[in-house]
């Protein structure tokens, strides 16, 4: 193998067609990847989704930002980061919705959440 390394994600997939000895995703790191010629007659629709990111998307869970919460985040939640750099923008972050507060109480996010700039009006 290369200089990356593939993990499997213990994910598991609904559809019966899947192969079960088959990883149903990886996590890919730093390897090369391509497109694959002729794959445009591969349609989502002929398996039941509007698209191939709405099937990603079934699949691929994203996990509660809370520091130590095990739950995956069903929610989008409006933050703002407590950094000189960031600290007076709105930001939106995965959480569950336990960790969904009407409160502004400050807390422990996961390293390496990914949270996404609120549009601006």
């Amino acid at each position: 193998m290369a200089k990356g390394l593939f993990q499997l994600m213990g994910m598991s997939m609904e559809d019966d067609k899947a192969n079960q000895n088959t990883p149903q995703s990886i996590i890919i790191d730093e390897e090369t990847a391509k497109h694959i010629k002729g794959s445009g007659d591969s349609e989502a629709k002929d398996f039941g989704y509007d698209s191939w990111i709405d099937y990603y998307r079934k699949y691929m869970k994203i996990p509660c930002c809370y520091l130590d919460c095990p739950n995956d985040a069903e929610i989008g939640a409006h933050v703002m980061i407590k950094t000189e750099e960031h600290g007076k923008e709105w930001w939106i972050a995965p959480v569950c919705p336990s960790h969904n507060p009407p409160t502004n109480e400050p807390f422990n996010v996961k390293a390496n959440t990914i949270a996404v700039r609120h549009p601006q009006k």
